[in-house]
């Protein structure tokens, strides 16, 4: 029997390379709290504003949050959401999916270019005058002290050490490569 090296090396290349595709959650406070909801739409004058805590070297491409409209509201299709990091608007593409695990919640979906992570603090608000929004709040307090709204960031982080499965992956590629020297001896 033959051993093909080339083929193993292609390989472990598509493996290595495609875990990387993978996005992570960077920081996430999830909506377990109804006391802590904050009004957030237009009517408050300015949105309500979270602190984030220094992810250094983190690359973000989805913001997530969950929120939902008052009995005083005109709707979804009244909506004008907008999400600020560092007060800075972020453009991308939204989707808005009732959400299972939170009965009564609405989860919405930011979908960004990615952009390096560097902001300490995240703005989400209705922008419209005909919605009463609410984002709804996660247990205990930011790290600014503000009572906590739920909130997810997705992205990747930059990391010097490799990953458990990368080693494993180099070192049978390694033993391949032996084994190879060694049948041709």
């Amino acid at each position: 029997m033959t051993f093909q090296l080339r083929p193993l090396i292609v390989s472990v290349a598509c493996l290595l390379t495609s875990g990387s595709a993978l996005a992570d959650v960077l920081y996430q406070q999830l909506p377990t709290d109804p006391a802590q909801n904050q009004w957030s739409d237009a009517a408050t004058g300015s949105p309500y504003l979270q602190a984030i805590p220094a992810l250094a070297g983190a690359t973000l491409d989805k913001i997530v949050w969950w929120g939902f409209h008052g009995p005083l509201s005109m709707g979804e299709s009244a909506d004008a959401l907008e999400v600020l990091l560092n007060g800075t608007a972020v453009a991308g593409s939204l989707t808005k999916e009732a959400d299972l695990t939170y009965a009564g919640l609405t989860r919405y979906t930011l979908d960004i270019a990615d952009i390096a992570l560097t902001a300490t603090e995240i703005g989400v608000w209705n922008t419209s005058l005909d919605v009463e929004w609410i984002w709804s709040g996660a247990p205990g307090n930011d790290t600014a002290g503000n009572p906590a709204t739920a909130f997810r960031l997705e992205g990747t982080r930059a990391t010097s050490v490799p990953e458990p499965t990368t080693l494993a992956l180099l070192g049978l590629a390694g033993a391949a490569l032996l084994r190879t020297r060694r049948a041709r001896a």
